[in-house]
């Protein structure tokens, strides 16, 4: 009876140990593994090693402020981690102030969404632009126009 019952302990003990290493094995997908374990649920179910999602960005970092970017685990907790601010500004695409002509220069400016913003000068073009002609004084028959 004894010897009995020594296999069937040691049956069970052998039982649980698969099932706690299939948790780990079964669970991974393709995440790190946090090597702490939680408490157990309040529910009274047995400590869980976390298996981490790659980490997802929620909020991007600009130049001025921090991002946040979170990971979950398959048992629906989750972490979350500030991502510094870049310090570098993102400026958007140039545009014309004030065009260039013939002989006056232009200027340009582009903004960050932060406010700050960077202007450059356009070099005058050097090239005249003429329309078309116009009749200032018309002719005559006795006075060229």
């Amino acid at each position: 009876m004894k010897k009995a019952l020594t296999l069937m302990l040691c049956l069970l003990l052998l039982c649980c140990t698969l099932c706690l290493v299939s948790c780990d094995l079964g669970g991974n997908n393709g995440g790190t593994q946090k090597p702490s374990t939680d408490e157990g649920g309040s529910d009274g179910s047995d400590p869980h090693t976390h298996v981490w999602s790659e980490w997802e960005t929620v909020t991007p970092a600009t130049c001025v402020d921090e991002g946040e970017e979170k990971r979950t685990c398959s048992c629906g907790a989750f972490e979350t981690q500030t991502i510094p601010a870049t310090g570098e500004h993102a400026y958007g695409e140039w545009v014309t102030v004030t065009p260039a002509t013939c002989v006056n220069e232009g200027e340009e400016k582009r903004t960050c969404a932060c406010g700050a913003f960077e202007t450059q000068t356009i070099p005058a073009t050097g090239e005249h632009a003429y329309g078309e002609w116009v009749t200032v004084t018309p002719a005559t028959c006795v006075n060229e126009g």
